[in-house]
């Protein structure tokens, strides 16, 4: 657990200081925090942990059955952040950090590179640090439901903005699941880029 809870707070720092990046002029500190703060240290874990990278970060071939399983929940994906999102912006209250993301939406598809860098950068690194290395390590207390909660919980918060905290939730437990089910990250990468393209 202590384990978890460093490479979680990496994952939120990483949010912090990544969290003003929608625009063209901050987007390289954002490729810089996110791979500093969440690739490397996924990268790392099994070496200074002493676990098997095969157990933090199972990349082995990818299944195509594996892969086609992320087509469908990417479709369900879109449909539940829709729903997801406006009941949080319904319920929760607005302030200046909610009204600056909304806000920054714009300044985000303005730029090929930054809808390239906040699709792929995400998928990789959000997947190897928290589908990846901390669920493996959640997983090692043998329940999977608790690790798949623990590490959406973490994913979620991660996210800082109120309104993102409950369909960041909702997709970690299902790219959760998904790591569990296909025993692999590739189909959460391919969900996640999708997602987030």
């Amino acid at each position: 657990l202590p384990e978890v809870l460093v490479l979680a707070t990496m994952g939120f720092s990483t949010g912090i200081m990544g969290s003003g990046a929608l625009g063209e002029s901050q987007l390289g500190s954002f490729v810089v925090s996110i791979v500093a703060m969440m690739l490397v240290p996924a990268l790392l874990a099994g070496r200074v942990l002493g676990v098997s990278a095969a157990v933090l970060l199972p990349l082995g071939r990818p299944r195509v059955r594996n892969l086609l399983l992320a087509l469908p929940l990417t479709l369900a994906m879109f449909g539940t952040s829709s729903l997801v999102s406006e009941a949080a912006l319904a319920v929760l209250p607005r302030n200046g950090i909610v009204q600056g993301f909304i806000d920054g939406f714009p300044v985000l598809i303005s730029s090929y590179w930054a809808v390239l860098a906040l699709s792929v950068l995400p998928a990789v690194c959000e997947e190897f640090l928290f589908r990846g290395v901390i669920l493996g390590l959640l997983l090692k207390s043998g329940n999977k439901r608790l690790a798949i909660v623990g590490q959406a919980v973490f994913f979620a918060l991660a996210h800082l903005v109120s309104v993102r905290l409950p369909w960041t939730f909702v997709f970690g437990l299902v790219t959760g699941w998904l790591r569990v089910r296909t025993g692999s990250l590739w189909a959460g990468m391919l969900l996640h880029f999708a997602v987030n393209f």
